[in-house]
């Protein structure tokens, strides 16, 4: 039931231990970031062993490494902007991640969601083109 509520979300979920490794991506992040449709494929491996990284994803580091390591503040959660290459497109993400602790306390990783923002992001820079563009428009007219 936990399995199909993770894969029904729109976001993409995943989590990594302190080295970095996946032990948990939902199918959403399967498929748009790691590129592969076996959701137990990447459990084992960091996100350097998925080429499609490589040249094309900025904050490359940022994306899936752990917000913080204190385990004084289990409250505190990172967002952070990432772009990646998909299909030939960029897609720009808000990646959110906090620690992950077991019951008993023990930092063992970082639990994350990314949400695909780009295009909200696009809208918004469209919104602001045309505001700044209608601005100077009744600057120009002289009342």
């Amino acid at each position: 039931m936990m399995r199909h509520l993770c894969d029904t979300v729109p976001d993409m979920l995943w989590a990594q231990d302190l080295e970095g490794k996946f032990i948990f991506v939902n199918q959403k992040a399967a498929s748009v970031l790691l590129k592969t449709d076996d959701t137990n494929e990447p459990v084992g491996k960091t996100i350097n062993d998925y080429p499609v990284f490589s040249p094309v994803v900025q904050y490359q580091n940022q994306i899936c490494e752990p917000p913080v390591r204190d385990k004084d503040c289990p409250d505190t959660t990172s967002a952070r902007q990432a772009i990646i290459q998909s299909d030939n497109k960029e897609i720009e993400l808000e990646v959110r991640s906090a620690p992950f602790y077991t019951t008993s306390g023990e930092l063992i990783g970082t639990v994350a969601a990314g949400r695909d923002v780009t295009e909200a992001r696009e809208a918004h820079r469209i919104i602001q083109k045309e505001r700044k563009r209608y601005s100077s428009i009744f600057e120009s007219v002289h009342i």
